[in-house]
């Protein structure tokens, strides 16, 4: 998601409505997903007021963010 707004295929707003959600957070806690996992799109929920805030920060927000979700190597979902 991070590439495709670094590369403008996709605006935060819509990158908000596709996955960085409070439902996506909670859902992903619910199936015991990494707390890694949750943290980077809890990130992504903050986009579009750093951006309107703050919007040079937006972009090293962004690129942190794909670093992150790279280095994420195991999910770990757990049945519950």
């Amino acid at each position: 998601m991070c590439v495709a707004i670094k590369k403008h295929a996709i605006d935060i707003n819509e990158a908000e409505q596709l996955l960085y959600s409070p439902f996506t957070m909670n859902t992903l806690n619910e199936i015991g997903a990494n707390k890694a996992l949750i943290e980077l799109i809890h990130a992504g929920t903050e986009l579009e007021d750093l951006e309107s805030l703050m919007p040079s920060e937006s972009t090293k927000s962004i690129l942190k963010m794909e670093e992150q979700a790279l280095n994420i190597k195991n999910p770990r979902f757990k049945k519950k």
